[in-house]
C-alpha cells in the first residue's frame, strides 16, 4: 500500500476518533447537567429515598434483631448483621438510582411536550411547582407499580398493609379486589405514555447528536456497527450449528411440595389430572420422612433415612453429600446435563450444588436468611424486584414463600429449556413450593380462585400461630388457600408441558410428577402440615406419576402403597441403567401388584423434629420432651452456615420419633411417650383413615406382636441402637448413668 494512502486512512480514523471522543464527552456533560443533576432527577431520588425509610417504619425492620436474647436461633442470626446492613445500604442506593431514573423520564417527557405546547415551558413555572410536579409524578409512578404487584403477589404485602388495618388495609383491598379493570389500566396507560414521550425525546436528542458529526464519521460508525452486527450473528450461528442435537432420553421431574393425591382426580385441576391419566400413577407413594431434606435424599439415593442418615429437617452439612451411586452422579456419568430450579422450600438443593451443572435454588444459610429479612422490610422496593431480574440481582428473594409464584418458576424453566434443547440429553428438576405452609397467595391465578368478602387473618396466607385458625371458618379458608395454589401450580405445569412440546422435546422426554409428602388440612381434627404425626392418609399418600415418551407402558392408576425409595430405581430402570446395589428400593415397573406384599416391600415412615412443645400427635400430648427447635439449632461457620441440629440433641430427637410400618392394609404405629410406648394397630381395608385402634383387641394380639417384631427387625439396620423397655434407643443411653430414667 502506498504511503500516501496509509496516511490518508490513518488521518481519517484519527479524525473520526477525535470527533466521536469529543462528542461523547460533550454528551456525557449534557447528561450530567441536564439529566442526572436536574431538579426533576434530584426530586425523584429524594422521593424514593423517603419511600425507603417509610418501608423500614412500616415493616418495623428492627424487630427480628432486637428480641430478648434468650432465643438461641436469633442470637446466632444476629451474627449476620453485617450482611443485612450491607444489603440495606445497597437497597438505599438502588432506591436513589431508581428515583433518579424516574425523575429523568419525567424531565424528558416534559421536554417533548414543550415542543408542541410552548406554554408548558419549564421556565414559566416556579422551582417549587416543578418540585411538586416531579414528586407527584414519582409517587404516581410508584403507586402504579405497587398496586400492580399487590394484585400479582398479595401475600407479599399482607403484613405491612392488610394486617396494619385502617387506611392501609383499605388501600390494599381496593387495589387487589375492588379496583375496576378499566380504572386499574389508566395509571399504567399514563406511565406508558410518559415512558413513550421520554423515549421519543432521547431518540430525538441522540439523532441530533449523531447528525452533528461530519459525513465520513457517520459513515464509519455505520460501517463499524454493521460489521460488528454481522460478525456477532455469524458467531452465534456457528455456535448454534455446532451445538449437539438433543437425542434424549431427557428427564423432566416436576416436584410439587405438599401435593395431595386427591388433587389428581379433581376436575378443577385439568393439567394435573390429564398428566395422571397419561401415565402410570402411584397415588400412595409413602414418604419415609415428611421433611424436604430427607425426602429429596431418598429420591436421589433410593435409600431410607435409616441408611442415608438424614433424619430431620436440619441435618449437619457432612450428611448432605450424595454418594457416587446416587441418581445424579450416575446420570452425569452417562452424559446427562443436570439442572434444577426451585423456589422457597427447595432450599435443600443448594446443599447438592456439586451435583448440578446449572442450579438456581433458595438457600437457608444464615447469610441468606439475614438478607431475606432485609429484603422483606423494603416493601416499597419489592414491586421492582419481584420478577426474574430481581431474583438474579438478589438471590435471597427466592427464599420468600410469598414469592413462590408457580408461573414465575415455570417461566424460568421454559427459558432454561430453550438452552437445554442444545444438550444431548438433560435432567431437569423443577421444585414448586406454593402448596407448602403458609400457602401464600403469590400469583394472579391463585387470587382469582378466592372469594373477596373474607376479612379474617388468613386473607392471603395462613398465619404461623395456630391459635388464629381455631374456628371452622378459618380452617375452611386455609383449605381454600391451598386449593387456590393448586390451581396456580396446575396452570404452571400446563405452561411447562406446552413449552416442552413446542420445542419438540416431548417425544424424547420422560416426565415425572412427584411430591415428597402430602398435606394435612384439619381433617378429623389432625391439624395442618406434615411430619408432626403419622395419622391421616392426606399426609402419607403422596402422588408419583410416570409418563414415558411414546407411551412405552400403558397408563394405569395404582392405589397399592409404594415407597419413596422406589422412585430412583424406577427411573433408572426406565432409562436402562442398572440400579446399584446400594439402593434399597425396587423398580415399580417390575413389581407384581397382584401379589400380596412381603416384608421386602415393607412401608416405613417416621416423624420429623417437632418445632415446639405444642407439636406432635394431638392424641399424645405427653410425647418424649426436648427443648423448642430454636434452642437446639446453630449456624455453622461462614460459607457453610445452614442451621443444623446440635449434635448433643440428635439422639433425643430420634428417641422421640413416632414410627410406622405397613404391609398391604395392615399398619402398626409406634408412639413413645413419657409414660411408655404406645402401640396402635389398624386394618385400613375396613378403616381407611386409621381412626379405630385394634391394638389389644381379641384375635389381633398375635398379628400385632408380629408387626412389632417386623418393626424392630427393620430398625436393626440402624447400628448402635437397640430395644429397651419397649423403646428404640441408642446404646449410649444405657451406658449413661445420668440418662433419662424413663428409658
Amino acid at each position: 500500500m502506498r504511503p500516501e494512502l496509509k496516511n490518508t486512512i490513518r488521518n481519517a480514523f484519527r479524525y473520526c476518533g477525535e470527533r466521536f471522543l469529543s462528542g461523547g464527552l460533550e454528551a456525557a456533560r449534557w447528561i450530567e447537567r441536564e439529566s442526572l443533576l436536574s431538579l426533576e432527577a434530584r426530586t425523584g431520588a429524594a422521593t424514593f429515598a423517603g419511600l425507603f425509610f417509610l418501608s423500614l417504619l412500616q415493616s418495623r425492620f428492627w424487630r427480628p434483631f432486637s428480641l430478648p436474647g434468650t432465643d438461641g436461633l436469633l442470637l446466632s442470626l444476629r451474627s449476620f448483621w453485617p450482611e443485612a446492613l450491607t444489603l440495606h445500604g445497597i437497597l438505599f442506593f438502588a432506591s436513589l438510582a431508581l428515583g433518579t431514573v424516574v425523575g429523568i423520564l419525567f424531565r424528558n417527557a416534559w421536554d417533548i411536550l414543550e415542543l408542541f405546547a410552548p406554554a408548558l415551558h419549564r421556565g414559566r413555572f416556579s422551582r417549587s411547582t416543578r418540585i411538586a410536579a416531579a414528586a407527584a409524578w414519582s409517587l404516581f409512578f410508584h403507586l402504579t407499580f405497587l398496586t400492580r404487584d399487590m394484585a400479582a403477589h398479595p401475600a407479599l404485602y399482607q403484613n405491612t398493609f392488610y394486617d396494619a388495618g385502617g387506611a392501609l388495609r383499605g388501600f390494599m383491598t381496593f387495589a387487589v379486589e375492588r379496583c375496576p379493570a378499566w380504572l386499574g389500566g389508566l395509571p399504567g396507560a399514563a406511565v406508558a405514555m410518559v415512558l413513550f414521550l421520554a423515549v421519543v425525546d432521547w431518540s430525538r436528542r441522540s439523532f441530533l447528536w449523531f447528525m452533528a458529526f461530519p459525513v465520513p464519521a457517520r459513515l464509519a460508525a455505520a460501517v463499524m456497527t454493521g460489521g460488528l452486527t454481522l460478525a456477532s450473528l455469524g458467531v452465534w450461528g456457528v455456535i448454534r450449528l455446532q451445538a449437539p442435537r438433543n437425542d434424549g432420553p431427557n428427564v423432566l421431574v416436576l416436584m410439587v411440595d405438599s401435593l395431595r393425591s386427591d388433587a389428581l382426580e379433581n376436575p378443577r385441576f385439568p393439567r394435573l389430572s390429564a398428566l395422571a391419566k397419561a401415565g402410570r400413577t402411584y397415588s400412595r407413594c409413602y414418604p419415609n420422612l415428611a421433611a424436604t431434606p430427607a425426602a429429596l435424599t431418598t429420591f436421589f439415593t433410593g435409600q431410607t433415612p435409616l441408611t442415608h442418615g438424614l433424619r430431620h429437617s436440619f441435618p449437619s452439612p457432612e450428611k448432605t453429600r450424595l454418594g457416587p451411586n446416587s441418581l445424579l452422579p450416575l446420570l452425569k456419568q452417562r452424559g446427562y446435563f443436570t439442572a434444577a430450579l426451585t423456589d422457597s422450600n427447595g432450599d435443600f438443593f443448594s446443599s447438592l450444588s456439586e451435583n448440578f451443572d446449572t442450579l438456581r435454588a433458595a438457600d437457608l444459610s444464615g447469610r441468606r436468611l439475614a438478607q431475606q429479612r432485609a429484603l422483606r422490610a423494603h416493601v416499597h422496593l419489592l414491586p421492582y424486584l419481584s420478577g426474574k431480574t430481581g431474583r438474579r440481582l438478589f438471590p435471597a428473594l427466592r427464599n420468600l414463600p410469598e414469592l413462590s409464584d408457580p408461573a414465575l418458576l415455570a417461566e424460568e424453566a421454559t427459558s432454561l429449556l430453550g438452552r437445554l434443547r442444545f444438550r444431548k440429553k438433560f435432567f431437569l428438576a423443577v421444585y414448586f413450593s406454593a402448596l407448602h405452609s403458609p400457602y401464600a397467595v403469590s400469583s394472579r391465578t391463585a387470587l382469582e380462585s378466592l372469594e373477596k368478602d373474607y376479612r379474617g387473618p388468613c386473607k392471603y396466607a395462613a398465619p404461623a400461630d395456630e391459635g388464629e385458625i381455631a374456628t371452622p371458618a378459618e380452617q375452611a379458608r386455609v383449605r381454600r388457600l391451598y386449593g387456590a395454589n393448586v390451581r396456580a401450580v396446575d396452570a404452571a405445569v400446563g405452561t411447562l408441558l406446552d413449552n416442552l412440546a413446542a420445542r419438540h422435546l416431548g417425544e424424547n422426554t420422560l416426565v415425572l410428577l412427584w411430591s415428597p409428602y402430602g398435606e394435612q388440612l384439619y381433617e378429623r381434627g389432625l391439624g395442618r402440615g406434615h411430619g408432626r404425626h403419622l395419622r391421616g392418609e392426606e399426609t402419607l399418600a403422596a402422588p408419583f406419576v410416570v409418563v414415558e415418551p411414546r407411551q412405552r407402558t400403558p397408563p394405569r392408576w395404582i392405589r397399592e402403597p409404594v415407597r419413596g425409595q422406589d422412585v430412583a430405581p424406577t427411573l433408572l430402570d426406565i432409562l436402562d441403567i442398572p440400579p446399584p446395589e446400594t439402593m434399597e428400593g425396587f423398580s415399580l415397573r417390575r413389581r407384581d401388584f397382584s401379589q400380596p406384599p412381603d416384608e421386602f416391600f415393607l412401608v416405613y415412615c417416621e416423624t420429623d423434629v417437632w418445632l415446639s412443645g405444642a407439636d406432635g400427635d394431638p392424641r399424645f400430648p405427653s410425647r418424649i420432651p426436648y427443648p423448642s427447635l430454636s434452642q437446639m439449632l446453630s449456624f455453622g461457620p461462614r460459607g457453610n452456615d445452614r442451621p443444623s441440629l446440635l449434635l448433643n440433641w440428635e439422639d433425643d430427637v430420634l428417641v422421640g420419633k413416632q414410627r410406622l410400618v405397613q404391609l398391604g392394609t395392615e399398619r402398626l404405629l409406634y408412639i413413645p411417650t413419657r409414660e411408655g410406648v404406645e402401640y396402635e394397630y389398624y386394618d385400613l381395608a375396613s378403616d381407611p383413615h386409621g381412626m379405630h385402634n385394634l391394638a389389644g383387641s381379641s384375635g389381633r394380639a398375635e398379628r400385632e406382636q408380629e408387626f412389632r417384631e417386623i418393626l424392630f427387625r427393620f430398625l436393626s439396620r440402624e447400628t448402635g441402637w437397640r430395644p429397651q423397655n419397649g423403646f428404640w434407643i441408642p446404646e449410649a443411653f444405657l451406658n449413661d448413668p445420668d440418662g433419662d430414667p424413663l428409658l
